[in-house]
């Protein structure tokens, strides 16, 4: 729509620059003055059109702004929810540090109570290669019985 304003503004003006020039003969002397009215010889008037027209755009230049504006909003929503995330990951990691570190005190304190009272503690055995657990430490309830 903005397109054909601007091609009738064109237009326009351009039809008043040649009816100006049409009607306006040329000065006397020579020089590029131009006169409005044939009978008065007395009033020569210079005329200096200057038609500025805006910036004339294709349905392509509007299509690429509004892409650029929408990866410029997606860029800064990406960007944010990183930030966010970063936020929430530092939680989780202190939140599973503090796990790690009552865990370890709970251990201590489970060492002490077994030594105090004479419990031996048991032997960790290693899974072997491609296995995750060693047959015998597998017990499914159909064998316990």
């Amino acid at each position: 729509m903005k397109t054909a304003r601007y091609i009738f503004v064109a237009f326009a003006a351009i039809g008043l620059l040649a009816s100006v020039l049409l009607v306006a003969g040329p000065g006397k002397g020579g020089d590029k003055s131009y006169e409005f009215h044939p009978r008065s010889g007395d009033k020569i008037y210079e005329v200096h059109p200057e038609i500025i027209l805006p910036e004339y755009r294709i349905d392509a230049g509007y299509s690429i702004d509004a892409y650029q504006l929408l990866m410029d909003r997606y860029m800064s929503m990406t960007e944010d929810n990183l930030v966010s995330l970063r936020d929430d990951m530092q939680n989780v990691f202190r939140k599973l540090n503090s796990i790690d570190s009552k865990l370890d005190e709970l251990s201590q304190r489970m060492t002490k109570i077994e030594n105090a009272l004479g419990i031996e503690q048991p032997a960790i055995q290693e899974p072997t290669a491609g296995k995750k657990f060693p047959d015998n430490q597998i017990k499914t309830n159909t064998e316990s019985n």
